[in-house]
């Protein structure tokens, strides 16, 4: 058995400063995190074998073309050396010597960056520089819970400043306790062009070609977005190098704990002593020995892309001749339609449009209420055949991990493929096409060599996930998953055991986990039936080119030459000995993808009560309808059993204003009432016995101790709504004398203390009618509504505003109620104020 490292055991290089200010670097000069005492600067934490978003670019421009390098880490080919508050990077490129430097001030926060390029040629080089730094600003939780939320938040300001051009300021408008860190970039010397989010930097066909387009084009966006992915990006002015000169480029920034007011013009007063600090920093003569780290070589250094060629009209007739309908065209280009039982085809076309990338959420089993050992896998379209697999929770329960850019930046996040022709690996990207269907998912290569056909899927009856390669000539394949065994990616130690016999790994998380702590007996397993096309099954080593593994969380699978090629993934968190069996299972005989998606689309059809709408005359609303509603089946059940999204990809929990709405209301359209009062009782065994309010949402599994115990004011009214329409819609008026407990602050654990639920809702009442505003029988707008955007300034204003939404929503909740207990021929009692 081996045990993959944690960042905390991996050899890391920090910078660190009097102020609170650490760099922390990984051995290869790729930066993982830049932290303020606990306040992350950059998003999202690097990696060891790609390092990080922050990376400074030199580009050569020439009369036909702009070709560039990245200068840190990973991806570039310097040589790395650091000494106690400077890194340096350091390498020849096209006949240019360079040396990059990054500067911890001794005692404020601020670095800067220094680029010196040398001209070794007999011309003159025209050469510019562009630095890019992905911002978080807030605490790392916060930040790696959800990257794109926190970068919502992230108000960015661009002061311009001669001599110094376009400076980036941003702000983190949501409060981290009572501060707002704040963030100023730019440059010593004159910047020509800026950016402030990802999406122009790296833009669309990225996805497609694997260059940032700001690199390839004359001068950045120079413009302001505020999108999901908070990203700063500066260019140099253009540098002329005459033959053995050099020039130099400096970039700085400098970061505020707290800077209570959104940024304005009067913050243009912070730019000169920030550059008089780190000029007279650069004119202090170097007096440090620069420690040099080894840098090991990776197959994703000299790796290609493998793109699929875009489908022609014959192409997509031969592939889908039966039951083809929807088509979507722009400018005559198809670019998705749908066939089959509601499976939805994308093409290459459609992506390369798109800011938002398409993926697929799948969930194992036919279970209707959640339970421990459901499975879920998310696949995206360019190339990542499963990521954030769990069992379970989804937040706690990670085997895989997760896809944290729309742009696929970082190519070993999740499960990969990788095709090995001699001395070169070939990553599979952007596929022709992209076929989504309830319980599985198809990648469509078209290439000169043939078709590569890969298939990932989930059992419609286990805890189990596959995939399955399918190629028109013999190749060799490597299987890459990056692995997680708890919360996040690099947070844990994990137990990997390894039997080539049988070329099958078992997982085990460390016993520090969130999940071991809760169950003890999870366990994972990776198998395959087709035990004789295994060529070598490891660890990290396979990544390496010198095939030593550096104890990295990742497993490999290296293929003989195969044309065809099977895997499965499978476990449990509560029952080893059933994992056990179900590993055996698939070792003995590769899962069925026909069987397993009649079955799956048995599954959703019987959930959906065998929905078909159709007219005498033939009307195409009505396929449109037919499709659309098994994908709101389907995106309810992944919403309600494992709660996480495409968008909110970190993990989730029940929210009880969301689960009270679109689950409960499909449960009762389609007349599976049992589950629907599942519902019911465990949201209102969650209502505080001390206020009879609820949390805004709770885990309902054995993290249910972990909760959000403040809400937004509409949420004491949804448990009543659903209440009402359970009642009007199934007259199960006995589950008003069902006993329940209330829920202690603050264990967040049940009290011994039990009410009918009638009882409960008694006690709702009062605690609404006890928000009124005085003299009125408005509900005061207290921590909020359904908009999130609404929130008051000044929080005193909560006692006296009013939410109309609420106030609606409260009248027709009451309505509702009072109707259906009149069914129940429930008398309210005026003098006691409840009902008998």
């Amino acid at each position: 058995m081996s045990t993959f490292q944690s960042r905390y055991e991996m050899e890391t290089i920090s910078l660190a400063n009097s102020s609170g200010l650490v760099f922390e670097f990984f051995q290869n000069g790729g930066l993982c995190r830049a932290m303020c005492h606990d306040v992350m600067i950059n998003q999202i934490l690097g990696n060891p074998l790609e390092g990080s978003l922050n990376n400074v670019y030199l580009r050569l421009r020439t009369a036909d073309s702009i070709t560039f390098v990245p200068l840190i880490g990973p991806p570039s080919p310097s040589t790395f050396a650091y000494t106690q508050h400077q890194a340096r990077w350091q390498g020849h490129w096209q006949d240019l010597a360079y040396t990059c430097s990054l500067t911890l001030h001794p005692e404020a926060t601020l670095w800067f960056w220094t680029i010196d390029i040398h001209n070794t040629t007999s011309t003159d080089r025209l050469c510019d520089v562009i630095y890019t730094q992905d911002i978080g600003l807030a605490h790392e939780g916060a930040v790696r819970n959800n990257e794109a939320y926190c970068s919502h938040y992230i108000d960015h300001y661009v002061l311009t400043h001669d001599p110094y051009g376009p400076v980036v300021c941003s702000r983190q408008n949501q409060p981290y306790g009572d501060q707002h860190p704040w963030l100023m970039q730019g440059s010593t010397t004159h910047t020509r062009g800026f950016v402030t989010d990802g999406l122009p930097f790296y833009g669309l066909a990225y996805k497609h070609t694997n260059i940032p387009v700001g690199l390839t084009q004359d001068c950045l966006a120079n413009v302001k977005q505020q999108y999901e992915m908070a990203f700063c990006g500066l260019q140099s002015d253009t540098l002329r190098i005459a033959p053995g000169e050099s020039q130099s480029v400096t970039f700085y920034a400098e970061y505020v704990p707290h800077h209570p007011e959104p940024t304005q013009a009067a913050d243009a007063d912070r730019i000169h002593p920030a550059i008089n600090r780190i000029k007279r920093l650069q004119d202090q003569p170097p007096n440090c020995v620069f420690t040099p780290q080894p840098a090991a070589k990776t197959i994703l250094q000299n790796l290609t892309m493998l793109t699929g060629h875009d489908l022609t009209d014959d192409d997509v007739q031969d592939l889908f001749p039966d039951r083809r309908r929807h088509d979507e065209v722009q400018d005559g280009t198809l670019l998705s339609f749908f066939y089959t039982d509601a499976t939805h085809v994308v093409l290459k076309a459609k992506e390369q449009l798109v800011e938002r990338p398409h993926g697929h959420i799948l969930r194992s089993g036919s279970a209707r209420i959640p339970h421990d050992d459901g499975l879920s896998s998310t696949t995206y379209m360019a190339g990542v055949f499963h990521s954030h697999l769990s069992i379970g929770n989804t937040s706690f329960n990670k085997l895989l991990s997760i896809t944290r850019t729309p742009f696929n930046i970082f190519k070993t996040s999740g499960l990969r493929i990788f095709i090995k022709r001699g001395a070169t690996y070939h990553l599979l990207g952007m596929p022709s096409c992209y076929e989504i269907g309830l319980q599985s998912c198809r990648w469509r290569y078209k290439t000169d060599q043939g078709w590569i056909v890969v298939n990932a899927w989930v059992s419609p009856e286990d805890a189990a996930a596959f995939l399955s390669i399918e190629s028109d000539r013999a190749d060799t394949f490597v299987i890459l998953s990056n692995l997680v065994l708890g919360t996040h990616e690099l947070d844990h130690q994990g137990h990997i055991d390894i039997d080539t016999q049988a070329a099958t790994a078992t997982l085990r998380p460390h016993a520090s986990t969130d999940m071991t702590q809760r169950y003890p007996d999870t366990i994972f397993y990776f198998t395959t039936s087709e035990l004789a096309k295994v060529e070598h099954m490891g660890t990290d080593e396979e990544i390496f080119t010198d095939q030593q593994s550096r104890g990295l969380a990742y497993l490999t699978f290296r293929t003989k030459p195969v044309q065809t090629f099977s895997l499965a993934i499978t476990g449990s968190i509560i029952d080893a000995d059933h994992a056990k069996i179900l590993c055996k299972k698939y070792q003995a005989q590769p899962a069925n993808l026909k069987q397993d998606q009649q079955a799956g689309w048995s599954f959703w059809q019987s959930l959906g009560r065998q929905f078909h709408v159709s007219l005498t005359k033939t009307n195409p609303l009505c396929d449109k309808l037919n499709d659309i509603f098994y994908w709101y089946l389907h995106n309810a059940m992944v919403h309600y059993t494992t709660p996480h999204g495409l968008e909110q990809f970190s993990g989730a929990a029940w929210g009880v204003r969301d689960v009270c709405q679109g689950p409960f209301e499909l449960l009762l359209a389609t007349q599976h009432h049992t589950e629907a009062k599942t519902i019911l009782l465990t949201v209102f065994a969650r209502q505080y016995e001390e206020t009879a309010d609820w949390p805004q949402w709770f885990m309902f599994d054995r993290f249910a101790n972990i909760q959000h115990p403040e809400s937004h004011g509409d949420i004491i009214l949804w448990p009543l709504k659903a209440l009402a329409m359970y009642l009007e819609a199934s007259n199960d008026f006995s589950i008003l004398d069902i006993e329940l407990p209330y829920t202690e602050i603050p264990t967040f654990s049940h009290s011994p203390t039990r009410s009918t639920l009638l009882r409960h809702v008694q006690r709702t009442i009062d605690a609404i009618e006890s928000r009124f505003i005085p003299g009125t029988a408005l509900s005061a707008y207290g921590a909020g509504d359904w908009d999130d955007t609404l929130q008051p300034a000044q929080s005193a204003m909560r006692e006296h505003l009013v939410s109309t939404w609420t106030v609606a929503l409260t009248y027709q909740v009451l309505q509702q109620l009072a109707t259906a207990f009149r069914q129940a021929e429930l008398n309210a009692d005026e003098n006691n104020g409840c009902w008998s």
